[in-house]
C-alpha cells in the first residue's frame, strides 16, 4: 500500500472508533467495540476448528463492509503473509486456489 492508501485505511479504522454502537452489545460504545467483541467472544471456539479460515474471511469481509458503509472507505484491505517459518502451511496461501 502507498502512504496515501495507508493513511486512508487508518482514517477509516479510526472512524469506526468514533461511530456509535448499533447492535446492543453490552458495554460496547462504538462499532469498533462491537467488532472486537465478536472476535474476542468467538476466539476460544473458532481458533481451534476446521472452520477457522472461512470464519476469519467472513469476519474480515464484515470489517471491510463496516469500513465502506460507515466510514466511506474505498481502498483495499491490508494483509500480511507470514513467513513459512511461522506457518508450515504457508504454501497453501500461495496456491492457485488461494484462501
Amino acid at each position: 500500500m502507498t502512504n496515501s492508501e495507508k493513511s486512508s485505511y487508518i482514517r477509516a479504522a479510526i472512524c469506526l472508533t468514533r461511530r456509535p454502537a448499533k447492535h446492543g452489545i453490552a458495554g460496547a460504545r462504538t462499532l469498533w467495540d462491537e467488532l472486537q467483541y465478536i472476535h474476542i467472544y468467538q476466539a476460544t471456539y473458532i481458533h481451534f476448528v476446521g472452520a477457522f479460515l472461512p470464519w476469519h474471511r467472513y469476519y474480515l469481509a464484515a470489517h471491510a463492509a463496516l469500513l465502506r458503509n460507515e466510514c466511506d472507505y474505498r481502498g483495499r484491505m491490508p494483509f500480511v503473509l507470514s513467513p513459512p517459518i511461522l506457518y508450515p502451511c504457508y504454501s497453501l496461501f500461495l496456491s492457485p486456489i488461494g484462501y
